[in-house]
Order: structure tokens, then sequence, then C-alpha cells
């Protein structure tokens, strides 16, 4: 078998490319490192060194203990590559999440708006009361206040939570911190 050929072998076919792991002596013998992932995953792991920039930066030095710096180099860069994608992953994924539970929210929101509005339109169209039944007229005044200031709640939610979504969203905005109180009820 040379390098590119196809080989069968007890195992099955193999197809030998030329790596550095691969060694041939000179009588023509190959010699192949095989090895069991976990533990070379293990083995590299232990090999990492990380040391803290300064007490209270939140900044760390990576090193790696191995006998070819440039193969730990490469093998940092890559661990870092992994990471950084992992954690864009992780901020699609809660923005999705918040995305849907905001658009949720509002159609809760919407639906609970429209009944208020419907409830308080009723209220002033079916109710006539006299006005000479001062009683009467400061239970109505009651009732209609306290239906309005349901309605503006309702409304000032409605503005927070589109203004959520336009900021999830909207590209040019980027990934702004949203604020953690936006003074919505959860019902």
């Amino acid at each position: 078998c040379a390098y590119g050929d196809t080989c069968l072998v007890a195992g099955g076919i193999i197809a030998i490319e030329q790596e550095d792991y691969i060694r041939k002596d000179d009588d023509n013998n190959y010699f192949i490192s095989i090895k069991n992932i976990p533990q070379v995953g293990k083995r590299l792991a232990n090999s990492l060194i990380f040391i803290p920039s300064s007490a209270r930066a939140n900044i760390l030095t990576v090193r790696m203990r191995t006998a070819v710096p440039s193969k730990g180099i490469d093998i940092i860069n890559k661990l870092f590559e992994i990471y950084e994608r992992e954690q864009v992953l992780e901020k699609k994924q809660a923005s999705n999440n918040t995305l849907k539970f905001i658009n949720e929210r509002l159609e809760t929101l919407t639906a609970e708006l429209y009944d208020v509005e419907e409830r308080v339109e009723q209220f002033r169209n079916t109710k006539d009361i006299p006005l000479d039944i001062s009683s009467k007229v400061g239970a109505v005044t009651s009732q209609l206040q306290t239906q309005q200031i349901q309605l503006q709640e309702l409304k000032i939610q409605l503005n927070s939570l589109e203004a959520v979504k336009r900021s999830l969203t909207d590209v040019e905005l980027g990934n702004q911190l949203l604020p953690t109180n936006l003074g919505l009820n959860n019902h």
C-alpha cells in the first residue's frame, strides 16, 4: 500500500493519506498511531492552563503544555472558534425564546385590550343613569375610572412589548440589552 491507495486489511478497507501521524521506515513499513478520542480529549484538556490576567479582570490567558507549540496554538484557536460559535447559537436561542414570549404576550394583551375597550363602550352605551341620583353617579364614575385606568395600563404594556419586539427584530439596532422590568403583569 502506498499513500493514496485503498488497502484491504483484516478489519476492513483503509485509505492511507500523507499525514504527520503516519511514519514510514526504510523498509517501507508504516507506523500509524490510532488513539482513543475521549482519552486524547481528556489528555488535551489536562494540558490546558488558564491564568487570570488580574484579580479583578474577566480576562484569562490560555496556554497549553505540548511538545509542539504550533499544535497547541492550533488547538486553542479551534477551542475558541467553537466557543464563539456556541455563544452565538446560545444568544440566538435566547432571542428566539424572548421573541416567542413577547409575541404570545402581545396576543394576550391585544385580546385583553379589545375586551376592556368593548366593556367600556358597552358600559357607556347601555347604562342609562339618571343625573339626579348622586350615589349612583359616584359608583358609575368610579367604575368608569377603574376601567379607563385598566385600559391605559394595557395600552402601556402593549406599547412596551411592541418596542421590545422592534428592538429584537430590527437588525440595525443589533444585540442591545433589554430592560428587565417593563412593568408587565404576568396573567
